[in-house]
C-alpha cells in the first residue's frame, strides 16, 4: 500500500496536525478528522457502508475509498489477508436517533455487540460490528452539536452582569440553562457565550427556524433555570436581541 497516497487523500480533506514545538514535543491537535476500517472486500464494503450511511463515497478508488460522515472522513482500506480487530479504540458516529440508527445498522446486516444504552445525562452510545468485524460506534449527546445548517437562525443577546454577580456564577447558570432548558428546546442547536470587557456579554444561541427562536423565547419566561440565569444580569433591552440567518456560500 502506497501510504503517501493516503496520506495526500487525507491532507485533501482537511487533515492537519500543527508542527510540533522543537523544545516541548507538543502537538496542537484539531481534533479526529478520519476514521479508517481495514476490509477484506473493498468493493462488497462500499456498498455496505453506502447503504448503511445512505451516502456515496466522495472518493472512490481501488485502493482506497473515502465517505464525508457530517464533515468527517470515514475511510476504508483494503487488507489482503484478515487482521485481528480490537476494541481497545472506539470511534463514535453522532446521531439524532440512535435507536432508529442502530436497527437500520442491523438491518443491513451488521452483527449486535452493545445495544442502545443510557450512559448519563441523557447521553446514548451503541455499538456494532460491520460484515469484517470492525467496530463501529453510535453516539447521541445532546451537549455536543457541530453542524449548524444554512439557512438557520443566531440569536445575538447582549448583556452585563449586575455589580454582584461573578464569572463562576454565570458560568454555572449558564450550564444548567442548556441541561435543563435549551437543549430540550425543538430546533436548539448550540450556545456560545462572548465576552468583551468587564461585564459586557453576549450569548450566541443558534436555532433551526426564526420560529424555534421565538417560541423558546416565550417558554422561557416560566423556566426556573432561565429565570437563574437572568438574575446574574442587569436589566437587558428586548430590542438590543438580534436574529440573524445564516448565509453558506
Amino acid at each position: 500500500m502506497n501510504l503517501r497516497i493516503i496520506i495526500m487523500i487525507q491532507c485533501l480533506f482537511c487533515i492537519g496536525i500543527n508542527q510540533a514545538n522543537s523544545q516541548t514535543m507538543n502537538i496542537e491537535a484539531k481534533g479526529l478528522r478520519t476514521t479508517i476500517y481495514k476490509v477484506e472486500d473493498l468493493a462488497a464494503a462500499t456498498e455496505w457502508y453506502s447503504k448503511a450511511f445512505g451516502i456515496q463515497p466522495y472518493f472512490n478508488e481501488p485502493f482506497y475509498v473515502g465517505f464525508n460522515i457530517g464533515g468527517y472522513e470515514l475511510g476504508l482500506l483494503p487488507e489482503k489477508t484478515e487482521v485481528p480487530k480490537t476494541t481497545n479504540v472506539l470511534s463514535y458516529w453522532g446521531v439524532d436517533d440512535i435507536t432508529d440508527a442502530y436497527d437500520i445498522m442491523i438491518s443491513n446486516g451488521a452483527t449486535e455487540l452493545e445495544s442502545p444504552q443510557d450512559v448519563g445525562e441523557g447521553v446514548m452510545v451503541a455499538l456494532v460490528k460491520d460484515p469484517w468485524q470492525n467496530v463501529i460506534g453510535l453516539i447521541y449527546n445532546p451537549y455536543f452539536k457541530t453542524e449548524t445548517p444554512e439557512n438557520s437562525i443566531i440569536e445575538w443577546a447582549p448583556f452585563e452582569l449586575t455589580d454582584q454577580s461573578t464569572k463562576e456564577e454565570l458560568f454555572n447558570a449558564g450550564m444548567r440553562l442548556e441541561k435543563e432548558f435549551l437543549i430540550n428546546q425543538p430546533g436548539f442547536i448550540k450556545r456560545e457565550l462572548l465576552h468583551e470587557k468587564g461585564s459586557q456579554w453576549v450569548d450566541l444561541i443558534y436555532w433551526e427556524s426564526e420560529t424555534a427562536a421565538q417560541t423558546a423565547m416565550e417558554a422561557c419566561k416560566t423556566n426556573e433555570a432561565a429565570e437563574a440565569y437572568f438574575s446574574l444580569m442587569k436589566s437587558v433591552d428586548k430590542s438590543s436581541i438580534k436574529h440573524y440567518s445564516i448565509i453558506k456560500q
